[in-house]
């Protein structure tokens, strides 16, 4: 199995710029978008590799390997681009790429627990040292709590009557495997002639819950962009619109959004624009790719590029 980078040609083209030299991929997954701009771009000399979920960065190091000492890998969270970078001794750079999606790798993988579609343990941590698991949330949270989750980062419309099915499951016995919470799930969701699998949107939910993904996001992209050399660019591929939503309210805030009241009369708040959009509406992925690799058909890819102070 090889990971398939999602809108590859588009994010190459964004990041493309005459004085790229400092790369880093804070999500680097399997590797795909690093080794395209490694390979596309000779005068890259130093791309940093971040990811927190370590089996990633043992394959895409390997993956990498052939760059030799262009390339440096680090375990670490995309919210901590500031100091690793710091611990490397690196200053500033000229581009930074994150892409939000779970890899391959980690949906085929059964014992993650990220998928429903194979029975494993009800895992989905990212980062395996971490403590909170998916069945941690599932089998300890109240019915609000797990209502608001599912509501919330899944968008899940019977949120409330999922999470009532979960608290009758689990007085019999406690929710531990991914087949077991799908079906839980299943049990008690309308299939209305979707073709999306009734639990699709509760696993991602908790996933997204469970690995802190939304509350990291608009700190981790102001870090970046703090660290962007003028001129230099971030890329930033959601499949989720609450993280999508996110990527372009604090874009939009880094090109001097005003923030006063609209009953304000004159902008008294001297927001000032840090960076320039380059995506005034969010990249998708044409039909060809989504037929290709149906993964990438809720990709939305956005861009900035830092002005000079």
């Amino acid at each position: 199995m090889k990971h398939v980078p999602v809108l590859l040609e588009e994010t190459i083209s964004l990041l493309d710029q005459p004085g790229i030299k400092t790369v880093v991929d804070a999500t680097v997954g399997g590797g795909g978008h690093a080794e395209a701009l490694l390979s596309r771009f000779g005068r890259i000399d130093r791309l940093l590799g971040i990811d927190r979920d370590a089996q990633a960065v043992q394959r895409a190091g390997d993956r990498l390997a052939r760059f030799g000492s262009r390339v440096t890998m680090v375990k670490a969270s995309f919210a901590e681009i500031g100091e690793v970078l710091d611990r490397m001794g690196i200053g500033m750079v000229d581009a930074v790429l994150m892409d939000l999606g779970v890899s391959s790798f980690q949906l085929e993988d059964a014992a993650r627990g990220f998928s429903f579609m194979k029975d494993g343990p009800l895992d989905m941590r990212m980062d395996k040292d971490q403590k909170t698991t998916a069945a941690h949330m599932v089998n300890g949270l109240s019915e609000q709590e797990l209502a608001s989750i599912f509501f919330e980062y899944g968008e899940e419309r019977h949120s409330r009557r999922i999470a009532r099915a979960i608290l009758r499951q689990r007085e019999q016995a406690p929710i531990q495997t991914t087949l077991e919470l799908a079906k839980t799930v299943a049990a008690v969701s309308p299939r209305g002639g979707s073709k999306i699998h009734p639990a699709t949107r509760v696993f991602q939910a908790l996933r997204i819950a469970v690995n802190g993904e939304i509350e990291k996001l608009r700190p981790s992209i102001e870090g970046a962009v703090a660290r962007l050399n003028p001129g230099g660019r971030i890329a930033v591929i959601t499949f989720h619109s609450l993280e999508d939503r996110i990527v372009k309210n604090t874009f939009a805030d880094l090109a001097g959004r005003c923030v006063c009241p609209r009953s304000a009369p004159v902008c008294v708040c001297g927001a000032k624009g840090v960076v320039s959009i380059l995506t005034k509406k969010p990249l998708a992925p044409s039909d060809e790719e989504v037929g290709a690799n149906p993964r990438a058909r809720s990709a939305k890819l956005r861009a900035a590029e830092k002005l000079a102070a």
